[in-house]
C-alpha cells in the first residue's frame, strides 16, 4: 500500500512539474511573439525596485524616507505626462447615521 501511494505521489509531483515547465515555455513563447515582458516578471521587478527604495530610505542616513516612497518615485518617472488633466467628479455623501 505504501509503495502504491508513493508511486502515485511521485507521478503527481512529476505531472505538476511538467505542467509548470510547459506553462513557463508557453509564457516565454508568448513574450517573444508579442514583445512584452511577462506580467510576473514585471510585477517582481517592480516589487524589487520599490522594496529597494524603501530599504534605502530606512537605512541610508543621507536620504529622507519620504524621498524613497514609491509614490514619489512614480511621480518622478511620470514627468513627461505631467500636462495630462484628469477630471474627477466630486460629490458629498450625506451621513445618515443616527447620532449617539
Amino acid at each position: 500500500m505504501r509503495l502504491t501511494l508513493g508511486v502515485f505521489a511521485a507521478v503527481a509531483v512529476l505531472s505538476l512539474l511538467a505542467l509548470g515547465l510547459v506553462m513557463l515555455l508557453l509564457a516565454l513563447l508568448r513574450a517573444l511573439v508579442t514583445g512584452q515582458r511577462p506580467a510576473a516578471v514585471t510585477a517582481f521587478s517592480r516589487f524589487r525596485q520599490f522594496s529597494g527604495q524603501q530599504m534605502a530610505g530606512r537605512w541610508d542616513g543621507a536620504r529622507n524616507a519620504a524621498d524613497a516612497s514609491p509614490v514619489r518615485a512614480g511621480a518622478e518617472r511620470k514627468r513627461e505626462g505631467a500636462d495630462d488633466v484628469v477630471d474627477v467628479e466630486v460629490r458629498e455623501i450625506p451621513d445618515h447615521r443616527s447620532p449617539r
